[in-house]
């Protein structure tokens, strides 16, 4: 999942200065968009302090988490192009999902990183 815009609901980003939501830097997350393929998913997570007390659901969120409201306004804060992509695991279920396997994430943010815009690009 691709985070578009984390809903700040945890002490971390409003003590960092976020209201509301906050968004990572637009041409890096088109990046990493581009750079996960067509089947990427894009989203409005939301970060809480708690990952039971159902704010996300409440807020239209697609995810919850607990860091990526934080790590976007920290970005924000220092100037600092920042994007998130996330691993959506079900609850109850076991175990990463196969989206993840071998380190997919860190593929994709490395292809977006480096301007290498296609889908799964390996090195």
């Amino acid at each position: 999942l691709v985070v578009d815009r984390a809903l700040a609901a945890d002490g971390t980003s409003a003590a960092l200065g976020a209201e509301g939501s906050v968004q990572g830097d637009r041409a890096l997350t088109r990046s990493l968009i581009v750079a996960a393929g067509p089947g990427a998913r894009t989203g409005t997570v939301a970060s809480t302090d708690l990952l039971e007390d159902g704010r996300g659901a409440r807020d239209g969120a697609i995810a919850t988490d607990l860091e990526s409201a934080a790590v976007l306004a920290l970005g924000e804060a220092l100037g600092i192009a920042v994007a998130a992509i996330l691993v959506v695991a079900n609850p109850d279920s076991d175990g990463l999902p196969e989206a993840d396997a071998g380190g997919g994430l860190g593929r994709i943010a490395s292809a977006a990183l480096a301007g290498d815009q296609r889908s799964g690009a390996r090195r």
